[in-house]
Parts: structure tokens; C-alpha cells; sequence
């Protein structure tokens, strides 16, 4: 027997996981969860972002929790990866 997949509308496709990671709304449905996420584009490993006191917050450089001021750029990128 042979599956058909059922296509994806542009908005659906987008917010799939690709092959690097997922997009921003996949990675707020992490955070939403407790979980933590993080860009792939970042080079420091122990940056990530989270619900911490419920608020939106990134682990930062300094290793210390601080407000997460979403950019542009975090809400186009499609490398978002759970930590």
C-alpha cells in the first residue's frame, strides 16, 4: 500500500521542522513547553532561550538570565534546535 502525504500550505511548510532545525514558531511551541531552545547560527553553545519566571528570557555571554527581546532575525530563522 502506498501513502500519500497530503501537502502542506505555505504557512504549515514554513513552520515544519527542516532539515536544520525548526522555525520560530517551532521553537516557541518548545519554550511554551519549559523547554530550551537555541539558533545553530549562534557560536556560543550556552546560549539558549526559555520561560524563566514567566517571562521570555536567554540564557546570555555572561551566563545570566536576561529579558529576550525577539529580532527580526529570530523570528525569520529556520535553525532553531532544542537544547
Amino acid at each position: 500500500m502506498i501513502a500519500i502525504k497530503k501537502a502542506m500550505s505555505p504557512t504549515e511548510e514554513k513552520q515544519s521542522k527542516n532539515e536544520d532545525g525548526m522555525t520560530f514558531p517551532g521553537a516557541m511551541e518548545v519554550v511554551s513547553r519549559g523547554g530550551k531552545v537555541r539558533r545553530l547560527e549562534w557560536e556560543d553553545r550556552e546560549i539558549y532561550c526559555t520561560m524563566h519566571e514567566h517571562r521570555l528570557s536567554v540564557m546570555n555571554e555572561k551566563h545570566q538570565m536576561a529579558e529576550w527581546i525577539i529580532s527580526d532575525g529570530d523570528m525569520e530563522g529556520d535553525d532553531w534546535v532544542e537544547v
